[in-house]
């Protein structure tokens, strides 16, 4: 497990993760409105535009360095251990960072952040196309039906898969 020193301190990913972070982040998760996406198409390149406007949202709105707080540990902290208020401290910590090697970390962690939510299934995508032809409804509501089911991003990864690890 790689640390990332940011302000000053290291952290590590947190890969393990107690049934109460898990449901804490996944609160987090639904007030920051990632647990659904919706997408033009299953296109690469609609996906790709989804994504960025997603971390353009998230980066403007009060959700992203919370979700990041939730996301790291202290380099040496047992998962276990973890506490709402360890989360609160880190973000605190990064909402304090002034040296621009520090900032200029944030936005690739962020990028990483919601590329993990979908890999892990956290998130899932939805498609509507703009056509209103009969195949784009019929796309549509195909897809409405699979909404229970794990998103399969164009590259073939299900969401299924674990990506940054969070069990």
């Amino acid at each position: 497990m790689d640390a990332i020193e940011l302000n000053g301190k290291r952290f590590v990913r947190a890969e393990e993760t107690t049934v109460r972070h898990d449901f804490w982040l996944m609160h987090r998760i639904r007030e920051a409105g990632l647990d659904q996406v919706r997408i033009k198409s299953r296109k690469r390149e609609d996906v790709d535009i989804a994504v960025e406007e997603l971390i353009d949202r998230v980066v403007y709105s009060d959700h992203a360095l919370i979700l990041l707080g939730g996301l790291f540990l202290p380099e040496g902290l047992n998962p276990r251990d973890w506490t709402p208020e360890i989360a609160e401290e880190i973000t605190k910590h990064l909402e304090a960072m002034t040296a621009k090697e520090d900032k200029e970390q944030i936005k690739p962690l962020i990028a990483s952040m919601i590329s993990g939510f979908f890999l892990s299934g956290l998130a899932s995508l939805r498609t509507f196309p703009a056509s209103s032809s009969p195949e784009g409804q019929k796309e549509n509501e195909e897809t409405e039906s699979q909404n229970d089911s794990p998103s399969i991003l164009e590259n073939g990864i299900s969401s299924s898969e674990n990506s940054q690890g969070m069990t």
